[in-house]
Order: structure tokens, then C-alpha cells, then sequence
């Protein structure tokens, strides 16, 4: 078999974006939150760009950036310079003041420490742990020992390596790694340094005091039983009454299986709506929010100085460039108004009956389905959807929510998968907890009211819900 090296010519069709179309792909799909700040960073990197302040648009129909004409404003350019000359002598003022700050007086550099004190942020699970390791009675070696065993703690409060692992990296012997994890898991919060769950809830009994007691017994030999809520069985092998076990599952229920947990807060993500509808005299109204976002227009100062002819010609050519820049910017973001608009409208025709009764109304609809309609590709209503929001007599909702699967009925009608979802959840929150409905008698009472779905089908929409099977959702 032999190798050589040579030379093709091919005809290949691409498409290239410009980066004036990939910007505007971009504004296309980004959340509200995203588009004010690109606003702001584009009034801060092109000086052609202004806000146009005091303009009434909390919340309007149709309103595009406004662009006034060169006989709006007037600007004296000598006088604006001479402002503009002013402005940098002061601020070269300001920043020769700061390097020739007097003496500080002791008191206020009291104030200054006190208030910068104060203004903490709260440390991290590893921080809280390794304040502890300090003020314990340690040796130096114990400390080093208890440094490495805290570095290997998760965010949830689980200790990653074992016990043999964290002795030979730090060529210590089994029993200091031990006598130094034990240390570690009486610290706060309780259960941290634990290798799994059952250990974790263990330690936090233990440090309870109730290492003895009908508790700590269930954790320790049938976990796997609680989990499933398997109650009687536990009363058969350990020989106590039902009452007696179902008080200790409420106990350990109390636990915290991650003790790390609160060391590491979710963060909520504020959820701005980016069109309102409103229902007046029995119509719909779409409303653009968009009045907390800058309104743009091309600064008529610097299109005065883009046209004197005494301009020089490098000057002339970034104003140009500038300028072709900020025109690009308003221009697609009023295209991405009127799409997300002219998406929206479709959706709102199509999904009335959902906004005039509720879930149950929701309609089977697809992307390519409302790209269809409007003529446009189905990626750009895609990128439409995603992450904008709209609020609606029936809640606030992500504009994708309206794109569900079909299911067919016995009559040759059609149901919303969000539809099933709404009902299994309702027959769930309806059912008799100590006999709570498995998926196939879910699936049988939907079958009576002439929609037949599959088990399967049914479990997979529940978990979607993040509602446990009926074995879990039992109560004694």
C-alpha cells in the first residue's frame, strides 16, 4: 500500500454571515436582561450612538427608535468642544487630587475598617469548615491532615476520597485520618464529611444524641425500605408497630441529605416579560415591554461633523464606519421587534381557547407549523421563542411553552401533551394519599374519558412533572 499527497479543485456553495447578520441573529434570541445590557455597552463603544431621554414608552405598540432629523437639534460643535475641553480638565483635576490625599486621622480610618468589615460575603462551605479545623486544639500535622480532608469535601458536604486514598497522599497512618474525620464531622453543618447518605444521616443522629434509637436502626439496615416507603415491611423485620415506624420516618424525614446545601444558594433568575396581553371589549392586545430599554438614535452632532468638508480624511472614514454601525444596531433591533410580534400574533390566534378557559384548551402546535404561517424558517422561530416571555390572563409563559405534541382522542380529536400533563397532575393532587393512583390506573381514567396513552407515556410525563410513583407518594 503506498501514500501520495495531491491537489483537488471543488466546487463548494457555502454561506457566510457577515458580522452585521451574525449581530443580528444574536439580538434575535437573546433574553430581555441580555438586550439592555448589549444597549448599554453599545452607547459606551460608539460615541455616534445617544439615548434619547424623557421619551414616553413604558408601554407601547409598535414604538421604533426614534431618529430625529439634523433641524431637531442644533448643536454650537465650538461651544460643545469647549464643554468637552472643560470636562477633561476637570477630570485630569480629579484624578491629580486623588494621588495627594492628606493624612488620614485614626478615627476615621476606625470607620473606614468598621465599614469595610461589615460588608461580608458569606464564605464558602470549605471557609466555614476550615474556621472550625482552627479553632480546634490541633497539632500542626492534625491541621495538615484536616486541611486535606476538607479540600476534598463536595459542595454538598461529602467527603470524595477514602479514608486509604487521603492517608497515603498525605503519608499519614488510617488511624489520624480517622481521628481527625471524626473531629471534622461534629462541625457545622451537621453531617458533613459523610462518604454517602446513610452515613450522613448517621452522624447527624449521632450528633443529636439518638445513636440508639429506632432512627438510626432503620437508616442503618433498611434505607433502601424508607426510600420506597415500604413500611410494613420494616414493622415485620424489626418487629415494631406501623405507628412506631411511620413517627420515625417523619423524624429522619427532618434530616438534611445535603448538608452543604445552604453554602451554596440558588441563584433566581429574574424573569422579565417581554410582551403583555391584554384583553379589552373581548380582543386581545399584544404590548411591547420594552420601556426600561434605551431608546437609540445616531447623534446629529457627530453626523454634522461627518458632513464638513474640512474634516480630515481618517476622521471622516471611523465616523463612517461608526456610523454604519449604530444605523445596523437600530435597525435590527426593530427587525427583532416586529418578528418576536409577528410570531407572537400567530401564536395568540391560534391558542385562544387557551387564553380565554385555561390548560386544558391548549392546542397541539409546532414550530414549523407558525414558520408556515408566517413565512419564515423554522430555526428563526426557534431563536424567537427561546428565553422571551409573555404575560397572559393565564400566567406568565415562555413563548416555546405554546409548542406541545399531539395526542389523538377516540372521537378523532386532539389534546396538547401540556393538556396531559395538567390532567395527570390533577388526578395526582386529587387522589387518596394512603391509596395513591399507579401510572396504569392513571392511564385507564384517561382512557375513560376517550384519551388513550400508554403506561409508559404516562410515567414519562409524571416524571417530567417531578412527581414520584405511587409507591413513594403513599402515606400511612
Amino acid at each position: 500500500m503506498t501514500f501520495k499527497l495531491s491537489l483537488e479543485q471543488k466546487h463548494i456553495q457555502t454561506l457566510v454571515l457577515s458580522p452585521q447578520m451574525q449581530q443580528a441573529i444574536y439580538l434575535l434570541q437573546v433574553p430581555m436582561l441580555e438586550l439592555r445590557q448589549f444597549l448599554q455597552q453599545q452607547l459606551v463603544q460608539n460615541p455616534v450612538l445617544e439615548e434619547i431621554e424623557n421619551v414616553e414608552s413604558s408601554l407601547s405598540e409598535e414604538k421604533p427608535p426614534i431618529e430625529l432629523k439634523d433641524n431637531d437639534y442644533e448643536p454650537d460643535i465650538k461651544e460643545e468642544m469647549e464643554r468637552l475641553s472643560r470636562f477633561n480638565g476637570e477630570w485630569q483635576g480629579y484624578l491629580k487630587g486623588v494621588g495627594s490625599l492628606k493624612r488620614v486621622e485614626p478615627e476615621d480610618e476606625g470607620k473606614r475598617r468598621f465599614f469595610e468589615n461589615s460588608l461580608t460575603q458569606q464564605p464558602s462551605l470549605q471557609e466555614h469548615l476550615l474556621r472550625q479545623l482552627r479553632l480546634s486544639s490541633l497539632s500542626p500535622r492534625e491541621e495538615e491532615i484536616g486541611e486535606t480532608i476538607i479540600g476534598n469535601i463536595d459542595g454538598n458536604g461529602y467527603l470524595r476520597a477514602s479514608r486509604e486514598d487521603l492517608a497515603k497522599n498525605i503519608a499519614a497512618t488510617n488511624q489520624e485520618v480517622e481521628k481527625v474525620l471524626s473531629l471534622i464531622q461534629s462541625f457545622d453543618p451537621s453531617g458533613v464529611g459523610a462518604k454517602n447518605l446513610k452515613e450522613c444521616l448517621l452522624i447527624q443522629l449521632k450528633n443529636q444524641g439518638k445513636e440508639d434509637t429506632l432512627e438510626a436502626k432503620i437508616i442503618a439496615e433498611h434505607l433502601k425500605d424508607l426510600e420506597k416507603r415500604r413500611y410494613t415491611r420494616i414493622t415485620k423485620r424489626l418487629g415494631v408497630s406501623l405507628d412506631k415506624v411511620t413517627k420515625a420516618a417523619k423524624v429522619i424525614s427532618r434530616l438534611e441529605p445535603k448538608p452543604g446545601r445552604n453554602f451554596f444558594p440558588e441563584k433566581n433568575h429574574p424573569i422579565i416579560p417581554e410582551l403583555i396581553l391584554k384583553k379589552i371589549d373581548g380582543e386581545y392586545y399584544i404590548i411591547t415591554n420594552d420601556g426600561d430599554l434605551p431608546r437609540l438614535r445616531v447623534s446629529p452632532l457627530y453626523r454634522k461633523l461627518m458632513k464638513k468638508e474640512n474634516s480630515e480624511l481618517e476622521a471622516r472614514r471611523y465616523l463612517v464606519e461608526k456610523f454604519k454601525s449604530a444605523m445596523w444596531v437600530i435597525k435590527s433591533i426593530e427587525q427583532r421587534r416586529k418578528t418576536i410580534r409577528r410570531v407572537t400574533e400567530c401564536i395568540v390566534k391560534k391558542q385562544r381557547e387557551f387564553l380565554d378557559k385555561g390548560i386544558e384548551y391548549l392546542k397541539p402546535c409546532t414550530l414549523s407549523e407558525i414558520a408556515k404561517e408566517i413565512g419564515m424558517h423554522e430555526s428563526t422561530v426557534s431563536r424567537v421563542t427561546t428565553n422571551k416571555y409573555i404575560d397572559t390572563p393565564q400566567g406568565t409563559f415562555e413563548l416555546k411553552f405554546f409548542f406541545t405534541g399531539e395526542i389523538i382522542t377516540k372521537d378523532n380529536g386532539s389534546l396538547s401533551s401540556r393538556s396531559i400533563r395538567a390532567k395527570i397532575r390533577e388526578l395526582i393532587e386529587a387522589e387518596d394519599k394512603q391509596h395513591p393512583l399507579s401510572d396504569i390506573k392513571i392511564a385507564k381514567i384517561l382512557l375513560n374519558q376517550g384519551i388513550n396513552i400508554a403506561r409508559r407515556t404516562i410515567a414519562k410525563y409524571r416524571e417530567s412533572l417531578k412527581i414520584l410513583p405511587s409507591t413513594m407518594r403513599k402515606r400511612y
